[in-house]
């Protein structure tokens, strides 16, 4: 069918060009000639994909992948964070751990272990038709998880923040609220992060239509 109008013919011929300086690019990023006085077994030839239709047929040397996760962590195990007493608990064993009446608000348990979505990406090829040395760039990521616990209080309920007397080796408690005798807040925030990020090196040793041998040398930098 024949274009309406003058517009029409122009943003066709626009499309046309465009594809084809999209094919040109693609060509030259992705075609991976011999180098200069190389020659290649095509015995058994590595299996490439062919770009169309952009030409003749050729080994695409660049690989590019992107993978959704959905990984389940171990939980962290935190001990207990902030402890309360009735009123009328004495002053020295509010809160403290181990007494009858303390009670713990938070802690004590896991934390963030459920499922975390993420991502992995990774671009890696080749520097030679011949495939002799190759090369892979990653990323991996998990969506950062946290959980949040406030309180505050002007003395009724009492709050506290429970720990090991370094002095007696025994359990005691900082007063973060207490009638009378003190007024306050806290907020805690336990997050968990995933990020890591590598680069390596790959080198076939020995390669045969059944298997391949191959070093690799790899840098890896992780944030947990």
């Amino acid at each position: 069918m024949a274009p309406k109008n003058m517009d029409d013919v122009q943003q066709s011929t626009a499309f046309r060009l465009t594809a084809l300086a999209i094919c040109v690019v693609v060509f030259l990023l992705a075609c991976c000639p011999p180098a200069l006085g190389q020659s290649c077994d095509l015995t058994c030839p590595p299996e490439g994909r062919e770009l169309v239709p952009c030409g003749p047929a050729f080994d695409v040397c660049l690989d590019v992948r992107a993978e959704y996760l959905l990984w389940w962590t171990d939980a962290m195990d935190v001990p207990a964070l902030v402890t309360t007493s009735p009123n009328g608990t004495a002053r020295d064993q509010a809160g403290v751990l181990g007494q009858p009446n303390t009670a713990v608000l938070y802690g004590g348990t896991g934390l963030n272990g459920e499922a975390h979505s993420g991502g992995r990406f990774a671009v890696g090829g080749w520097f030679d038709a011949c495939r002799t040395l190759g090369f892979e760039l990653g990323y991996t990521f998990l969506e950062q998880d946290g959980a949040v616990y406030s309180a505050n209080s002007q003395g009724d309920p009492i709050l506290a923040r429970p720990f090991v007397n370094a002095d007696s080796g025994l359990q005691d408690s900082g007063l973060v609220a207490y009638p009378n005798v003190a007024e306050g807040s806290l907020t805690i925030d336990a997050a968990t992060q995933f990020h890591t990020a590598e680069a390596l090196l790959t080198k076939p040793l020995k390669e045969g239509c059944g298997g391949r041998m191959v070093m690799l040398l790899v840098y890896r930098y992780s944030l947990l």
